[in-house]
């Protein structure tokens, strides 16, 4: 018995020794340092061109079509006209129309080009909502050292600041040392396809393969980590899409005699069962990089559980997964979002049909989900599954390559001392069709966000700080001298 409690005791001495040195010893890995371009950002201008871009209406109604053209032809002569450097001194290809391609010849052409790139269609004002606003939805009124309009931040801000910031260095002479692109969609809120998708057909055809690209994608957040630091997520990846419908069919009739399950009761309870039902998580992949760098800034209890995963990782994964945020970055989402039944309150259908939108992980795909929709729902009579359409997770970009780097080198410039983590896009952006001509492609809005910054994303009172703005364009100018 002696001998069971000595080996007990020295099995727990290991254990809290093995704990204490891996919470000791949980860094983040060094970030090599950037300079930022030595010029002045000429704020006032850059907020006047902000204004200016917001005042086109270039919304994105539906795929394929643009109704509403002369506002994106009239935003191209707006470009053209506020920025005659770059117009002078790169080469510009018109897509579709409508989608812009810059090419800034490098002075080593034997280096593989990149991409920084954005969109500047933008999504209606939901009618009827325009009165809630503060400032009229595209006015671009500056208030309170705010510009608000729609498109404010998706996603004219990052083209606003791109221009600023190679217009300045044109201007002065600069030329990179590797070519750089500038990619401008004006259909990424309806699928890209038009704009980024024959963006890169033009590409391929040219034989133009990137290091790496940047699009919109994810924040410098304030208050919005438990950590005392702001956190920079650079995305390293973008979650797939599908949508599936879970169709039961049952009985008509009049609703005065019904069956013990109608089809609506039969499909209520398919959609408790696959909401009981969630993918599996995992603090592995991106989101266990994640994990590693925040890691280190948690509060020392925290920091206990996330340096030794490898005993109190379903603790860890299960207090996670109750932010939907992160629950997101984990696992693949389920949501139901749309119903059809009866035409009429008292008639019982024959069908009904909900649809279910769902963001792929990287680890599944659009046959997995499917598989495991109906392994979830075997033994349901009456309900069937069907995909409606789909595509999978990007690639997952390298967080330790010279490009990520050099990223971050420009973030930690720009926005101080600030935690710098992977992440993972939830929602879609044109990156899906240029990861196909990028070896690398990373997802970073270079602005210092709360809370409320983020609510006006498609929805009500959208805008960009005037210090956001200075900025991205500091960002930009960091990431283009340092090429």
């Amino acid at each position: 018995m002696n001998i069971l409690i000595k080996t007990a005791i020295l099995a727990l001495v290991i254990l809290l020794v093995v704990i204490g040195f891996n919470t000791a010893s949980y860094q983040s890995p060094l970030i090599a340092d950037a300079r930022v371009a030595a010029i002045e950002v000429d704020i006032d201008q850059a907020v006047d061109n902000m204004q200016k871009a917001i005042g086109y209406r270039t919304v994105s109604y539906e795929r394929g079509a643009v109704t509403n053209g002369e506002q994106f032809t009239q935003f191209i002569e707006f470009l053209e006209e506020s920025y005659p450097a770059v117009h002078q001194h790169t080469q510009r290809t018109i897509i579709s129309d409508y989608s812009l391609l810059f090419k800034w010849q490098g002075k080593s052409p034997e280096l593989q080009p990149v991409l920084l790139t954005g969109h500047y269609d933008v999504v209606p004002v939901i009618p009827g909502t325009e009165d809630k606003w503060e400032s009229a939805p595209f006015s671009g009124e500056l208030k309170n050292g705010y510009i608000y309009g729609r498109g404010a931040m998706d996603d004219k801000s990052a083209i606003i600041a791109m221009m600023e910031s190679a217009e300045a260095l044109l201007s002065r002479g600069f030329q990179p040392q590797r070519t750089i692109y500038f990619s401008f969609g004006h259909d990424e809120e309806v699928s890209g396809l038009s704009g980024a998708g024959e963006i890169v057909k033009h590409l391929k055809k040219s034989g133009v393969q990137f290091a790496w690209s940047l699009d919109e994608g994810s924040f410098v957040m304030e208050g919005l980590l438990p950590v005392d630091k702001p956190v920079a997520m650079i995305n390293v990846a973008e979650k797939g899409y599908v949508s599936i419908d879970i169709v039961a069919t049952g009985a008509g009739g009049h609703s005065s005699m019904p069956p013990k399950k109608t089809a609506v009761g039969k499909l209520a309870e398919a959609i408790v069962k696959i909401q009981e039902s969630p993918f599996s998580g995992g603090l592995s992949g991106i989101s266990g990089e994640m994990m590693d760098q925040l890691g280190p800034y948690l509060p020392f209890s925290q920091r206990i559980l996330m340096s030794n995963r490898w005993l109190f990782g379903s603790i860890v994964e299960r207090g996670l997964s109750s932010s939907p945020a992160m629950n997101a970055s984990m696992r693949t989402t389920i949501a139901p979002t749309m119903l059809s039944a009866s035409p009429k309150e008292n008639v019982l259908p024959i069908e009904a049909r909900a649809t279910i939108n769902l963001r792929l992980h990287p680890r599944d795909t659009p046959e997995s989900v499917e598989q495991h929709f109906n392994n979830v729902l075997e033994g349901f009579d009456d309900v069937t599954v069907k995909v409606l359409h789909g595509n999978n997770a990007s690639p997952v970009a390298s967080s330790t390559s010279a490009g990520f780097q050099s990223l971050a080198a420009s973030v930690r410039a720009v926005f101080g001392d600030v935690i710098i983590v992977p992440g993972i896009t939830v929602a879609a952006t044109d990156s899906r069709h240029y990861v196909s001509v990028s070896d690398n492609a990373y997802r970073f809005n270079p602005m210092q966000v709360g809370t409320e910054d983020i609510a006006g994303f498609h929805g009500t009172n959208e805008r960009v700080s005037v210090e956001n703005l200075g900025k991205a364009v500091q960002f930009y100018q960091s990431v283009i001298s340092n090429q």
